[in-house]
Formats: C-alpha cells, structure tokens, sequence
C-alpha cells in the first residue's frame, strides 16, 4: 500500500512536467544569447540564495541550540514553529511584508536571493540545529573515549 501510495504521489508531482512534454513541439524553443544570459542569472542567483541561508543557517542553529537549553521545552517548541514560519507561508506575502516594512529594499539580484535567504534561514537553522543535536554527543564521547584535544576535534574533524 506505501509504495502504491509513493507511486501516486511521484505521479501528482511529475504531472506538470509530463504535461510540458506533449505540448513540446507546439513551444519555439531558441537558444539565443538570452537564454544563457537569463540561465547565467538564474544559477548566480540560487547559488547566492543557497550559500547565504546555509552560513547564516549555521548561526541560527547555534542560536536556536542555546534557546533549547535556556528555554522550557513549551516555549521552545513554540519558538521553533515561529521560527518555521516563513517557510511555509507563500512568498507573495513575505514580498509584501517585507516590502512594506523596508522602504530601501535593493531590487534585482540581491533583492531576490535576499528573500529567499529569509525564507529558507528558519528551515535550515531548525534542521542543522536537530541534525548537530542529534551527532554532537556521539562526536564528543568518541573524543573523550579516544583522547583528542577538543581544538583538534573541531578542527581537524
């Protein structure tokens, strides 16, 4: 029944993209110096949005790994669901927010990995910070168990 179930899924979201097959003839397709230009801009743009959510991702998992051990396990779990907000909520209305809170917001290329950056800080800093929960302890036990320094264990590895 689960695989059944996956298949269907993996249907209902490869829908779209089989749709675009049957109509691919009736789409002029033209490989001009826009279209690489247009696809240059789109890889700098997801590579800026990805690296700056991940560093700064980081951050926030340190931050969200202190509030853990400072906060009751209630409060905390509700900051982590405010935390997770932006993620899920629909771009359009972070654009507005953000847009209506900030009047000198850059337009562009920063502007949208900007916004991205914002949308996926919660989720990233909310899955390093379980997943450094989760193999934290193990690390540091197999460093007490073997004797490495703790500064050549961070860095070092």
């Amino acid at each position: 029944m689960k695989k059944v179930l996956s298949f269907l899924l993996f249907i209902f979201f490869c829908f779209p993209v089989f749709h675009l097959f049957f109509y691919l003839d009736k789409v002029d397709w033209s490989f001009d110096k826009y279209f690489f230009m247009a696809m240059r801009g789109s890889f700098v743009q997801s590579l800026i949005s990805a690296l700056g959510a991940l560093f700064l991702g980081f951050f926030g998992s340190l931050g969200l790994s202190h509030l853990r051990r400072s906060l009751s396990p209630l409060y905390y779990s509700w900051f982590e669901v405010l935390v997770l907000i932006p993620s899920f909520v629909p771009p359009l209305v972070l654009v507005l927010l953000t847009l209506k809170g900030i009047s000198f917001f850059p337009f562009g290329l920063w502007g949208v990995a900007l916004f991205h950056i914002s949308m996926h800080l919660g989720l990233v800093a909310v899955a390093y910070e379980r997943i450094l929960r989760k193999k934290a302890l193990g690390w540091s036990e197999l460093c007490l168990v073997e004797g490495v320094r703790p500064f050549k264990f961070i860095w070092k590895g």
